[in-house]
């Protein structure tokens, strides 16, 4: 749902583009001068574009759909990738349609529709990383992401449970089958969760104000932890 809410833009434009030849909107066209347009093949540049935002958004509607049905690994970068791919090929396409001679121009908005499109990707990247756990002899110390340090004495009790149902992210990263950050769940309200595999037993950490639900990448490792910090 949160993609095809993104790429609802991208489908008001194409609509916009197709039915009511808003022309106007398409970025650097207003600004020609007039003898500029005329080298202009307006309406196939336009059709480029509405085409090209079709094809994304009908994309972005059946990634979202096929997510609720089956686990999708990677689907962000996937979705990242479709973006970027039909980006790119919208650029390379519309410049076949304008005949004023702009090469440095092009190759500078390409280089910076490419750049725009790669920000995200760096922005997903560190959220596909599992978190760490580090127990020290003050507390529990959670890297990355959302990451914090708990202090033994604020941990009133720990125990195995398994993964809560989450209702929705009130403010985390979901990737795959890794959670991190505030979670909406049934069984505990608003908590935090740091998962790195939800298929596996997580720990639930009982704070005096909070809750908190880790796990590691498996079963086995899951369980170390869960003993070391029983054991402090």
């Amino acid at each position: 749902m949160l993609f095809i809410l993104m790429a609802l833009p991208l489908l008001i434009v194409a609509v916009a583009l197709h039915k009511f030849k808003a022309y106007s909107i398409i970025a650097g066209f207003n600004t020609m001068r007039e003898e500029e347009k005329q080298n202009v093949e307006i309406e196939k540049v336009a059709k480029v574009m509405y085409l090209t935002f079709y094809i994304i958004f009908a994309i972005t509607v059946l990634l979202g759909v096929l997510s609720m049905i089956v686990d999708i690994p990677y689907l962000t970068i996937i979705w990242v990738g479709v973006l970027m791919i039909g980006v790119v090929t919208l650029i390379i396409l519309s410049q076949k349609y304008d005949h004023n001679e702009r090469k440095n121009q092009n190759i500078i908005i390409t280089m910076v529709v490419i750049i725009s499109v790669l920000l995200p990707v760096l922005i997903i990247v560190p959220g596909l990383r599992g978190t760490s756990f580090e127990t020290t002899d003050d507390g529990l110390d959670i890297s990355g992401m959302y990451g914090s340090f708990y202090q033994w004495e604020d941990i009133k009790d720990v125990y195995l449970d398994d993964f809560p149902e989450v209702t929705y992210r009130s403010n985390g990263s979901k990737i795959n089958r890794t959670y991190k950050g505030n979670f909406e769940t049934t069984e505990f309200g608003n908590i935090k969760l740091f998962i790195n595999d939800d298929r596996h037993q997580v720990i639930v950490l009982v704070l005096s104000d909070s809750i908190v639900i880790i796990n590691e990448d498996s079963e086995e490792a899951t369980l170390e932890l869960f003993e070391t910090i029983k054991n402090r």
